[in-house]
C-alpha cells in the first residue's frame, strides 16, 4: 500500500508539471504492473524542431559553448579551452561576440586547429502512448527453433564482450540487471584513481553530465527510466520483460541528463568506453545535424555503433538523423517494426538502414525493480545490439564487415511499409531467440497507431541554447 501511495504521489506530481512546465522532460507517467495508468515514459518518438522552439520562447543563453578539434593532440591549444580528449577542447564564450569572428581570429592564430563547431546542445523529446501493460511473464528458457542450434554452438564466452550504453543513467541495482553491470576490476572505490585512467573510482561506469561515478539515484526515477529500459532489452534477466537477454556486461556511460546531452559529453563517452575494452555501443539517439566531430569521433574508432532510425516517420535518404545516417562502416542503423513485421507508424525508413526489429510496446525494466512497456526505435536499436553481442562472443575476431553480415543472415523476412515490401530486412527477435510462455496468459502485443499518441517535448526550449542539433534518446 505504501508503494502504490508513492507512486500515485509521485504521477501527481508529475501531472501538476506537465500543466505548470510543458516543456518539463521526464514529464511522463509509468505503467507499472499493477498500476492502471494511461502508458509509460516513451522517449522516443517525434523530434521537435527549433524553429518551433523559437516561436515560443526568445530566451538567449549568456554563453555559446564551442567545441574545438585540434590537428596535433600535443601541439598548441587554446588557453580558455576545457579539455574533452587530447584532440578536442571546450570553449565558452559570451553570447554577445561575434563568433563568426571571434571563431576565424582563433583559427587565423594557431594553426594548429583543424575546425571549430558548436557543442551542440542536444535535447530529448518525449512522447507517452496508450500503451497496454502486460502482466505476463516471459519465459527466458523457451528457445526458438531458429536460434537453438547456434546458440548452443556458439560456446558463448559473452563476458568478454562489453557493451557500452551511452545514454541517461541507468537504475545498476535493478534485481534484471544488477549481475550485467560491468565492474572495472582495476578501481577501487577509496576516492582515489586506482587504474590511472583519469577517472576516480569508476567500477561500474561513469557520469560524464556531472563528472562522477555512476551511481542511482533512487530520487531521480524519470532520469533513470529510459537507459534502464535499454539495459534491460539487451541484457536482462528475469522472466518479468521482453529483450535478448545476451549474458553479456553492460557499461553503464550516462552522457543525457534531464533529456539533454552534449556532443562533448558523448565524444567523452565514447573514448572511455573503448578504453575500457567495449565492443559494441548502443546509440538510441539520433540529431538532425550534421555534426563533424561526432563523426569523426566514430569512424576513428574500432567499436560497432548500433544507433536508432529516429521516430519521425520520414524517409532519412531525404531526411537524414545522424549518427543513424552517417555512411561509416562501423554504425548499423536500425528501424522499428510491430507485431506484424510493419514499419512502426512512427519510424523512419529507407535504404539508408540496415535493418529492423520489434519496436512496439516492448516490455523491459525501469527503475525501482519495476517494469514497463515502451516504444520507439530505441527498443529495437536495443535489440540489434544485443544481437550483435551474440555474434560477437562467437569469435572477437570478426571484423566489422563480417559481424553485420552475420547480422544480416539472420534476418528472417522483409519489413512492410505502406503493406509493400520495403528495402529494409527484419528481424523478430522474440521469435527467433526468446517467446512468450505458452503458459501465460498473455494477450498479442499492442499495435500501436498513430491515434494512440501525444507530444511531449523536453526540458529546455532550443532556443534558449541557440543550437540547431536535436538528438532523441
Amino acid at each position: 500500500m505504501k508503494k502504490l501511495l508513492k507512486i500515485n504521489v509521485i504521477c501527481i506530481v508529475i501531472s501538476m508539471l506537465i500543466n505548470i512546465f510543458p516543456y518539463t522532460a521526464g514529464a511522463e507517467n509509468y505503467l507499472w504492473k499493477d498500476i492502471n495508468a494511461i502508458g509509460m515514459f516513451n522517449i522516443d518518438t517525434d523530434m521537435v524542431s527549433f524553429e518551433d522552439f523559437n516561436e515560443e520562447n526568445d530566451y538567449v543563453e549568456p554563453y555559446i559553448q564551442l567545441l574545438i578539434k585540434y590537428v596535433d593532440s600535443e601541439g598548441e591549444k587554446i588557453d580558455s579551452g576545457v579539455s574533452v580528449t587530447p584532440f578536442f577542447d571546450t570553449l565558452y564564450i559570451d553570447s554577445d561576440i561575434d563568433m563568426e569572428s571571434y571563431v576565424n581570429y582563433l583559427k587565423l592564430n594557431n594553426d594548429n586547429i583543424s575546425y571549430i563547431q558548436k557543442d551542440y546542445k542536444l535535447i530529448l523529446s518525449a512522447t507517452e502512448n496508450k500503451i497496454r501493460i502486460a502482466t505476463d511473464k516471459v519465459d527466458i528458457n523457451n528457445i526458438g527453433k531458429n536460434d537453438e542450434a547456434l546458440l548452443n554452438s556458439n560456446n558463448l564466452h559473452i563476458d568478454d564482450i562489453i557493451v557500452a550504453i551511452i545514454d541517461s543513467g541507468i537504475d545498476i541495482e535493478h534485481e534484471a540487471i544488477k549481475d550485467k553491470i560491468y565492474i572495472n576490476k582495476s578501481e577501487v572505490k577509496n576516492n582515489s584513481d586506482s587504474d590511472n585512467n583519469g577517472y576516480i573510482d569508476d567500477v561500474s561506469g561513469w557520469d560524464f553530465v556531472n563528472n562522477k561515478p555512476l551511481s542511482y539515484e533512487h530520487n531521480q526515477i524519470v532520469e533513470y527510466s529510459h537507459g534502464t529500459h535499454v539495459a534491460g532489452i539487451i541484457a536482462g534477466d528475469s522472466e518479468e520483460m521482453q529483450g535478448v537477454h545476451a549474458d553479456t556486461k553492460i557499461l553503464p556511460l550516462k552522457a543525457f541528463e534531464s533529456g539533454n546531452a552534449y556532443t562533448s559529453d558523448i565524444i567523452k563517452a565514447i573514448e572511455y568506453a573503448e578504453n575500457m575494452g567495449a565492443s559494441v555501443v548502443n546509440c538510441s539517439f539520433c540529431s538532425n545535424d550534421d555534426n563533424l566531430a561526432l563523426r569523426e569521433t566514430i569512424e576513428n574508432s574500432n567499436m560497432l555503433f548500433v544507433c536508432a532510425a529516429g521516430n519521425q516517420a520520414l524517409n532519412i535518404d531525404e531526411n537524414p538523423v545522424y549518427p543513424a545516417s552517417f555512411d561509416i562502416n562501423n554504425i548499423v542503423s536500425v528501424a522499428a517494426t510491430d507485431s506484424d513485421n510493419n514499419i512502426a507508424y512512427f519510424s523512419n525508413y529507407g535504404d539508408t538502414i540496415d535493418i529492423a526489429a520489434n519496436g512496439c510496446s516492448i516490455k523491459s525494466s525501469v527503475p525501482e525493480n519495476e517494469y514497463g512497456n515502451s516504444s520507439g526505435t530505441s527498443a529495437a536499436t536495443a535489440y540489434i545490439t544485443g544481437v550483435v553481442a551474440e555474434i560477437m562472443s562467437a569469435s572477437t575476431e570478426l571484423s566489422t564487415d563480417s559481424i553485420k553480415k552475420q547480422l544480416l543472415d539472420r534476418t528472417n523476412s522483409v519489413a512492410l511499409l505502406n503493406n509493400e515490401e520495403s528495402n529494409i530486412n527484419s528481424i523478430n527477435v522474440e521469435n527467433q531467440s526468446y517467446i512468450i510462455s505458452e503458459e501465460s496468459d498473455v494477450d498479442d502485443i499492442a499495435v500501436l497507431s498513430e491515434e494512440d499518441s501525444f507530444s511531449i517535448t523536453g526540458v529546455e526550449p532550443l532556443s534558449k541554447f541557440q543550437q540547431e542539433g536535436i538528438i532523441q534518446l
